[in-house]
């Protein structure tokens, strides 16, 4: 089933309940899923908004739990046209038959995005746009300890640390904590098996696992904790808000580097109006804005950040961050998923 975006005027079923995207009366303006709260006010403000006052194409930024997950339930009935998900989530829905290819589509600001970056197919095909990311590191209450003491991913295994920590859940844990603890004990993305021990040290400091971002602010706001793994973004957004306490390390082996995609379900129709919004979302100038409204990191190489700024918003500049990324192999990321949180499910068991 595809549907196509119509240029004309809604009348009478749009005080209705909103009918599919599949359905004969389409909704005109391109309609994007995201998670909600700041994310889908960035999104309006840095993209949706500056792109419609420019072309007069539409953009309606939809409130959702989780986009992978309407994209998996929509099914051959999409409700969106687009959809932000993280590139390991973007491989799995190509591997379901979800998304579409973008191969061959116009998209001028892709060959600008590192190849690291842009999510492909277990074929190399190109399969969304990155427009940006973020980090993980380690967020410390400099309050309670100072940042030194997290100077690498072992740090958060020191007994020392008993039930002052605090670690993701299993799924979020096998997707970066793993990994991080596998690379500082010698091994890999791959070769997971070297970080195990640590990975167990650290679930036994962690008083809980946190659930939300909204609960881990919290914690480290209130000193309830003094370190754990935390996206670069969240930490951003603290000392953006006054919290000059808060900081998140870079450990000497690297951190994490977790990458969005922007991808079309299966269905959708490829219109030049949302062409033109994909080639949009790739160029610098909106993952500027996002930077400025968000702390999430441009994706685009050519995109320029003011260093000074970011040397003391993040502690470097873009370009000493990029170089500090682990390079990840996200197919067989992606591929171990699953068996890698049942891993962490069952080390989190035996730690309590």
């Amino acid at each position: 089933m595809s549907f196509t975006l119509r240029r004309r005027t809604l009348i009478g079923s749009c005080l209705a309940a909103p009918a599919l995207l599949g359905a004969a009366h389409a909704a005109e303006p391109i309609r994007m899923a995201t998670w909600g709260a700041g994310t889908s006010r960035m999104w309006r403000a840095a993209f949706a908004e500056p792109f419609s006052k420019a072309t007069g194409i539409p953009v309606t930024i939809g409130e959702v739990v989780a986009p992978e997950s309407q994209i998996r339930n929509d099914g051959d009935r999409p409700q969106y046209h687009v959809g932000v998900v993280a590139i390991s989530e973007a491989i799995l829905l190509r591997r379901e038959g979800l998304i579409a290819d973008l191969d061959g589509v116009d998209l001028p600001g892709v060959p600008d995005t590192p190849a690291a970056m842009l999510p492909r197919s277990d074929d190399g095909k190109l399969i969304g746009v990155a427009p940006y990311f973020q980090y993980v590191g380690i967020a410390v209450n400099t309050d309670l300890a100072p940042a030194r003491e997290f100077s690498s991913w072992r740090s958060l295994a020191d007994p020392k640390w008993k039930g002052k920590l605090a670690i993701t859940r299993p799924a979020y844990s096998a997707l970066f904590d793993m990994i991080m603890l596998a690379i500082a004990n010698g091994g890999s993305v791959a070769d997971i098996e070297p970080g195990l021990k640590d990975l167990a040290g650290y679930a036994a400091n962690a008083m809980t696992s946190y659930t939300s971002m909204a609960q881990m602010n919290q914690l480290l706001l209130r000193g309830e904790i003094v370190a754990g793994s935390y996206y670069s973004a969240r930490i951003w957004e603290m000392r953006r808000q006054g919290n000059r306490f808060m900081e998140l390390v870079i450990p000497k082996e690297g951190v994490f580097p977790m990458t969005y995609a922007v991808v079309v379900p299966k269905g959708v129709t490829l219109s030049p109006e949302l062409r033109q919004w994909l080639a949009y979302i790739a160029t610098p100038e909106p993952q500027v804005r996002a930077y400025d409204l968000s702390g999430y990191n441009p994706a685009n190489g050519k995109a320029a950040l003011d260093p000074e700024r970011t040397r003391a918003e993040l502690g470097l500049t873009l370009e000493e961050l990029r170089a500090r990324m682990v390079a990840l192999d996200w197919p067989l990321i992606a591929s171990e998923q699953r068996a890698r949180t049942t891993i962490v499910e069952q080390i989190f068991a035996r730690s309590r």
